[in-house]
């Protein structure tokens, strides 16, 4: 699937940025694999030379101090 969208970024001159939810507790509305998983920090790494961001957990607002965990 990325692949595929690697393709259609570079046919059409685009810029992607992927942003990972990195939520380290499953919660009601946080659906991710864990950061610590090591097929999720492969993923990761493999996308290292486009734009990364996080996307916050659900939980990091009303626990702020979450998101410089995330990061």
């Amino acid at each position: 699937m990325y692949e595929a969208l690697h393709q259609l970024h570079q046919q059409n001159h685009l810029s992607p940025v992927y942003f990972f939810l990195l939520a380290k507790r499953p919660g009601k509305y946080d659906k991710n694999i864990s950061p610590d998983n090591e097929s999720m920090q492969d993923l990761i790494r493999a996308h290292s030379k486009y734009r990364l961001g996080i996307h916050p957990s659900w939980q990091s607002f009303d626990e702020p101090e979450l998101i410089l965990a995330e990061k």
